[in-house]
């Protein structure tokens, strides 16, 4: 509550006394002096009593339109409340013109002042005995007369608890109508008042200002150091995927050597069955069977896909000093069992066709009575239909790897069709060789927009 209700006729008597501070009660009496008695200057008192219960009017009736600005908008919520603020400054200017005015004033005057202030203590204590009712006003207004010398901390408070200062005021408000409307009427009138106290607001402000640039430096400062953060975080983000994806890759080797996708035009190619292939020359020696002068051994075959140009250029250095050897069938690596490879969502199967096996084909794949051949492999390509493209459904592109010199070679596919089985997708085709030269491994593909091809040897 205000000086403003102490010094009020109008005010109720039968409230109790509100707390006040030892210290305030100790300078107001060191102001009161002794003044000789003058009925005149006793006269000025009470005249200048009355201006101030007129001002307390109108600060009432101004403090009401306040309320129902507040209660309108959020608005109007902000500035009563900095209008609340200002009225707590000028508080303090009214005291000061309070004691001004006791020290202008004769001994006379002694007698009213005691009675003034034992009004003051009256609703004093009256103050304390509503604050005692509603503890949340009660801390505060502890926490504003503590922080009272320091307009910029009690600012902060202010800022902190005022959704609970807007909702307790408006508590209060409501049974309070008539108090604040007078408050509302002074407002307007302290406003010229406060004019005088400019160059204090203008002091105040300048160190509301040196508060925020402190603000914006430890501002600046947590957004380096923030940065900083996430940048140390992206890193060892980074370190683990490179660990994980090391460690994925030493788990799994077969994959790597299973999955293919050779560039011819490169050189570059991986072999898919190179460890099929070499199970199969150990289990098979029948496989390679050649003369001792011009067979390869194991390793050769191994490393194929791997080094084509090294193999290349080695086989061709044995042609230039012994005659190349024509295989005959029996000698036909492909020939001995079908082979089954399983990668990255492809089922590819290629098998050596015996006359007996071609008599048996649909009737879509029956080749033996159209073109003469030295051998034919059946190719079946089993995936999902969205891994290859409708051209090479239609027609597949097949290359032969022959075993002299590694020479890749397009065969035309003679005779293929594909059905489809749901989502998946079932190609089938024929290839002939109609050299002497029986081939080693095929190359299937490209197979999609990616190029993809993979190689059986």
């Amino acid at each position: 509550m205000d000086l403003y209700e102490f010094i009020s006729p109008n005010f109720p008597s039968d409230k109790k006394e509100f707390p006040i501070d030892k210290k305030e009660q100790v300078e107001i009496q060191k102001d009161v002096e002794p003044i000789e008695n003058s009925q005149n200057e006793n006269q000025l008192l009470l005249k200048r009593i009355k201006e101030l219960e007129s001002l307390v009017d109108i600060l009432q009736s101004e403090r009401k339109e306040i309320n129902t600005r507040l209660q309108s908008t959020e608005y109007q919520k902000a500035s009563l409340e900095t209008l609340i603020k200002e009225l707590k400054d000028k508080q303090g200017y009214l005291i000061e013109q309070i004691k001004t005015v006791k020290d202008d004033k004769d001994s006379t005057l002694k007698s009213n002042i005691e009675a003034l202030e034992k009004k003051i203590e009256f609703l004093l204590n009256e103050k304390h005995e509503i604050l005692s009712s509603n503890k949340q006003l009660e801390s505060l207004i502890e926490t504003l007369k503590t922080e009272r010398g320091n307009l910029e901390i009690s600012n902060i408070n202010l800022l902190k608890e005022k959704d609970k200062l807007i909702k307790e005021l408006e508590e209060v408000l409501k049974n309070r109508d008539d108090q604040i409307a007078d408050f509302k009427k002074s407002i307007s009138l302290l406003e010229n008042e406060m004019k005088e106290k400019q160059s204090i607001i203008e002091r105040l402000t300048e160190n509301n200002i040196d508060y925020k640039t402190k603000i914006e430096e430890l501002k600046k400062d947590f957004e380096k150091s923030k940065q900083n953060f996430i940048f140390l975080l992206i890193a060892i983000c980074f370190v683990m995927i490179i660990t994980i994806i090391f460690i994925f890759s030493n788990k799994l080797p077969d994959k790597k050597s299973s999955s293919s996708k050779p560039s011819i035009d490169n050189s570059v190619e991986k072999s898919i069955e190179n460890k099929e292939l070499k199970q199969e020359l150990v289990t098979n020696p029948t496989a390679t069977a050649i003369p001792s002068d011009n067979t390869t051994t194991q390793n050769e075959m191994a490393n194929i896909s791997s080094h084509p140009e090294k193999s290349k250029s080695e086989n061709t250095k044995k042609d230039e000093k012994k005659p190349s050897y024509n295989m005959t069938s029996k000698d036909d690596a492909l020939s001995k069992k079908a082979i089954k490879v399983r990668t990255n969502g492809y089922q590819v199967s290629l098998k050596a066709l015996t006359t007996e096996d071609l008599s048996k084909l649909n009737s879509a794949l029956n080749i033996a009575s159209e073109i003469d051949f030295n051998r034919a492999y059946l190719v079946t390509i089993r995936t999902n239909t969205h891994k290859i493209t409708k051209d090479f459904a239609k027609e597949p592109k097949i290359s032969v790897i022959y075993r002299n010199g590694i020479n890749y070679e397009t065969v035309k596919v003679t005779k293929s069709y594909y059905k489809k089985i749901k989502k998946n997708i079932e190609i089938k085709a024929i290839i002939t060789n109609e050299k002497n030269i029986n081939p080693i491994g095929i190359v299937i593909g490209p197979m999609n927009k990616n190029n993809l091809k993979i190689t059986i040897v």
